[in-house]
């Protein structure tokens, strides 16, 4: 099955995951040069509720104040799980061996840490040095596809990277892209089917080039905001003047540090007209229905039924939860089952679909209540409430 993962950078208070917690310290090294910036990660597999201390980084100082936030779901055949870590970057300010303490968080009045890290710095390092005889372009260009949006509307951002001709790519690494300080912004990613290559004219040259990312961005405020760059280290092969035993060019592998450039985005304020209570920050265009999952017109106590929920469309539910059916008070909810979610474009349109198992209490008839479903359309420019009719359900002994 696809694994699709949504990354959020706030906290979703709605979902919970019961289960054991696992917190977790990850640097990208342990040993680093005098002149070279450490990352380090703490994972969690719970929502943290802002409970989150970090260790003191003796011998380090922050690049940024405040740490960056990921937060990710992986869906796989139906299941769920949860992720979220923040995420720091350090620089040494001196060489010599450093100890850096753990981080804690609470979860139901108990204290969880991580271990503790020993990181080496030593004198700086160099990078491989380039050939001299062939020239080394690498551009690495960020396009979106809207940079006037309302606030919360779904935007696409496409990353590729254009060389010269003479030179190949061997490899794309990410520089800490879940680092990059996106506080104004909701982000997230699904993998891309395929990595797409071509040729593209960039100031007046033409150059090869390769479509490698995709990122999903909505603002959660409306103003005038720039999209942080990413970076990326770029291993490059480059020919050489060296002769293999056949006679052929021998290629080097050398790396490059790219960025992209900035993106400015205005995010406009949602209309004040018709905006009700029940909205509560969707935005997109969606069909929502509601639907009793029996085969006959009642059940027997003791048995369960259905009720399934669909939406289709395009927007930024992916990130929201599904609604719950809104049940009498005969009525229990036993399971619910979200399936993985189906897209159709790389809009992206899908489709979410979730069950939930009912269970009545008792015999007589017993109500599925209204559900208001309602989202802001950013192309008609205005908000469409969406009322699903009551159901009846009748349970015999």
């Amino acid at each position: 099955m696809k694994k699709l993962t949504f990354i959020l950078f706030f906290i979703l208070t709605q979902m919970g995951f019961a289960q054991e917690v696992e917190f977790t310290v990850k640097p990208n090294k342990t040993e680093i040069g005098l002149n070279e910036e450490l990352r380090i990660e703490f994972i969690m597999n719970i929502h943290d509720n802002d409970s989150f201390q970090p260790p003191d980084f003796k011998g380090f100082k922050l690049k940024s104040k405040t740490p960056a936030q990921r937060i990710s779901q992986t869906y796989v055949d139906g299941v769920r799980s949860f992720e979220k870590a923040y995420t720091y970057v350090l620089e040494p300010v001196e060489t010599g061996i450093f100890y850096i303490g753990s981080a804690t968080i609470s979860k139901n009045w108990e204290k969880h840490k991580t271990p503790d890290l020993e990181i080496k710095v030593t004198d700086s390092v160099e990078n491989p040095n380039q050939p001299k005889n062939v020239e080394v372009e690498v551009y690495l260009i960020a396009e979106a596809n809207l940079t006037e949006v309302y606030e919360r509307e779904l935007f696409v951002v496409n990353y590729k990277l254009l060389f010269n001709k003479e030179i190949d790519v061997n490899r794309i690494v990410s520089k800490g892209s879940s680092t990059v300080d996106y506080t104004d912004f909701v982000t997230y990613t699904y993998p891309k089917e395929e990595i797409t290559k071509g040729e593209e004219i960039y100031n007046g040259k033409t150059y090869n080039k390769i479509e490698f990312d995709k990122m999903y961005f909505f603002s959660v405020k409306s103003g005038n905001f720039t999209l942080a760059p990413l970076e990326f280290e770029v291993e490059l092969l480059v020919p050489s003047e060296k002769k293999d035993f056949f006679g052929k060019t021998i290629f080097d592998k050398i790396t490059k540090n790219v960025k992209t450039n900035l993106i400015n985005i205005k995010a406009k304020p949602f209309p004040e007209e018709r905006k009700y209570e029940f909205f509560y920050g969707l935005v997109g265009k969606y069909n929502f229905s509601q639907k009793i999952v029996v085969d006959k017109p009642y059940i027997k106590l003791g048995e369960t039924f259905g009720i399934e929920m669909i939406i289709e469309g395009t927007g930024n539910q992916l990130v929201f939860p599904m609604p719950k059916p809104n049940l009498s008070e005969g009525l229990e909810m036993v399971e619910e089952k979200e399936e993985e979610p189906v897209f159709y474009s790389d809009k992206p349109e899908f489709l979410l679909r979730k069950t939930y198992t009912i269970k009545p209490k008792y015999t007589g008839g017993h109500t599925i209540g209204e559900i208001m479903y309602a989202y802001f359309d950013p192309v008609k420019k205005k908000y469409i409430y969406d009322m699903k009719n009551k159901g009846t359900i009748t349970v015999i002994d």
